[in-house]
């Protein structure tokens, strides 16, 4: 799946590469970006203890100057579907089933769910267009994480509410989140995208008093982190026009 991964970044990069050779010097003003972004992403260090692969969706506000330095906000959000711990294993009778008020079995989901608040700063190296080329950031800011406990039948009230808190392994700290990719500007403003290689290295620690399945608190220092890759579309704004796009009257 990685080879797939990074071989379809490098495909996607030399194309667009080729692109930009068959067009015109492209705009140098100041740009203001707003980007929405997708990417598929694998666990490292202490999350791969907790979760398996995730999804991510995020929103990018930026500001490139002329000189291709760029500054900006950014806010992601990861979930995935696998959980590697089994914090209900205390409800769970000798079968492995946990029976709802209703005395029926109940269908209770584990989910991973996170969440990424930070600013970044980056610098585009053009190839031949000059808002296009490899991409270099580094952002920092908030980072959390947490089990979800999806119950499908709304039966279980050990996990309603705060008693939810005593199995979520909730977890914060400062997120660290470096990207290496490719940034195409198209000179007529209608194709515009990313995409490349980013992680995050989270310094974190967990912040509940107790858990229900370990009996014990939940505070410990971790060293989180998530790999993969992302690509996005990129809504630009020039915010100065070229003479030759004046028109008088």
């Amino acid at each position: 799946m990685r080879q797939y991964l990074i071989f379809i970044f490098f495909l996607i990069t030399s194309i667009s590469v080729q692109l930009n050779a068959q067009e015109d010097e492209s705009y140098k003003g100041n740009v203001f970006h707003v980007a929405l972004g997708y990417g598929y992403q694998f666990p490292l260090a202490d999350m791969d203890y907790l979760y398996g692969n995730n999804w991510n969706v995020n929103l990018e506000l930026e500001y490139q100057l002329p000189s291709n330095y760029f500054f900006g906000l950014d806010g992601q959000y990861l979930f995935g579907s696998t959980v590697k711990v089994d914090v209900l294993r205390n409800l769970r009778n000798a079968s492995g089933d946990i029976y709802g008020n209703d005395q029926a079995i109940a269908s209770i989901d584990l989910r991973e769910r996170g969440l990424y608040l930070g600013a970044y700063i980056g610098k585009i190296i053009p190839f031949t267009n000059s808002r296009s080329g490899l991409k270099l950031k580094l952002g920092a800011g908030y980072f959390q994480h947490k089990i979800r406990l999806q119950d499908n039948n709304n039966s279980v009230n050990q996990v309603y509410g705060d008693y939810e808190k005593g199995y979520d392994r909730f977890t914060f700290g400062l997120g660290i989140n470096p990207f290496i990719g490719y940034q195409y500007i198209s000179n007529n403003k209608r194709i515009n995208y990313y995409i490349g290689i980013d992680a995050m290295l989270g310094f974190t620690q967990g912040r509940r008093d107790y858990q229900f399945d370990t009996m014990l608190p939940y505070k410990d220092t971790r060293f989180d982190g998530v790999i993969g890759i992302r690509a996005g579309w990129i809504l630009p704004f020039f915010t100065t026009v070229h003479a030759d796009e004046l028109y008088y009257k």
